[in-house]
């Protein structure tokens, strides 16, 4: 699962379970579908498991960011009947959490969550607005937040329906795309957003700079 990861950014997935920071419920599969108890082999180590591997996308920088906020989670819980989705974020609380079935069956659920929390702390320390809404926890982030509103505004980066809502779910709709579209498809539609994800989102040597 974490073979192919770094030794910082195992020790900070590790810290992150063993905080209980990345959490799987007790009742988690018990009323899932049969399909995703057999998937799991009806075992929450295993939803655990996958639910880390997922997180591994991330930067290493962000997930430290994550890790040192002291209420940052992710939950995987049973179900999702507050929001009737596979995956919510709640800004409260900030807390990332998805279904079982949403780990299992929506691809991209999980990293568009926890997409959500990394904008709200990058934003302001997730005691207020979120980068991609032209904020920061501190100047040099608020510079890559206008940056990142002003890609919003641009409208040749539109991507969908849904992520054209607001600033937040445009850029958690494209993290999504990213990690699950073909990329040759995304560069075609907005090359300057699919760039800039690749250049700056997923890039642990911006975030190390910009974070330091």
């Amino acid at each position: 699962m974490l073979r192919k990861v770094s030794p910082e950014k195992r020790a900070i997935l590790k810290d992150l379970v063993a905080e209980r920071r990345i959490h799987v419920a007790r009742d988690a599969l018990t009323a899932a579908h049969p399909q995703v108890r057999e998937h799991f082999g009806n075992s929450l180590k295993r939803v655990e498991e996958s639910a880390v591997s997922k997180l591994c996308v991330f930067p290493t920088a962000l997930l430290r960011l994550m890790r040192d906020h002291p209420r940052a989670c992710v939950s995987v819980v049973a179900e999702m009947p507050e929001v009737r989705r596979p995956g919510g974020y709640f800004r409260e609380l900030t807390e990332a959490k998805v279904a079982s079935w949403g780990l299992r069956l929506a691809t991209g659920a999980l990293e568009e969550e926890v997409t959500h929390l990394l904008d709200h702390l990058l934003g302001s320390n997730g005691e207020g607005g979120n980068l991609s809404e032209g904020n920061g926890a501190t100047e040099a982030l608020a510079e890559v937040g206008r940056e990142l509103l002003a890609l919003y505004e641009d409208k040749a980066n539109k991507y969908s329906e849904y992520g054209d809502r607001n600033p937040r779910e445009f850029l958690a709709q494209w993290v999504r795309a990213y990690l699950t579209a073909e990329h040759e498809f995304l560069w075609e539609t907005a090359l300057e957003m699919y760039t800039w994800l690749r250049d700056k989102w997923f890039s642990d040597t911006f975030w190390r700079e910009v974070l330091q």
